[in-house]
């Protein structure tokens, strides 16, 4: 994994929060952070950030983001965006 990338995406996923999550099957992506394909079927993590969407396999969102994300209290003046 590199870690400059990693740790860009981090940063960004902080300066966008809260963000947008959607866990579901891939069709076959490949994860942004190591660049290995999401086997089809497995689960994708989708981190909706301003008008881009992040994409990570199960691995680097555990290892990597997951803190980040979910560490992102939502708020009245940040309302969670769709």
């Amino acid at each position: 994994m590199d870690r400059r990338l990693m740790h860009a995406s981090i940063q960004m996923i902080e300066s966008y929060c809260p963000v947008r999550l959607h866990i579901g099957p891939s069709a076959g992506a490949t994860c942004l952070l190591c660049g290995r394909a999401i086997s089809a079927g497995a689960l994708q993590y989708d981190i909706g950030v301003g008008r881009s969407t992040i994409i990570v396999d199960e691995n680097c969102y555990m290892s990597s983001l997951r803190e980040s994300v979910e560490a992102t209290p939502l708020s009245a003046d940040r309302p969670l965006r769709a």
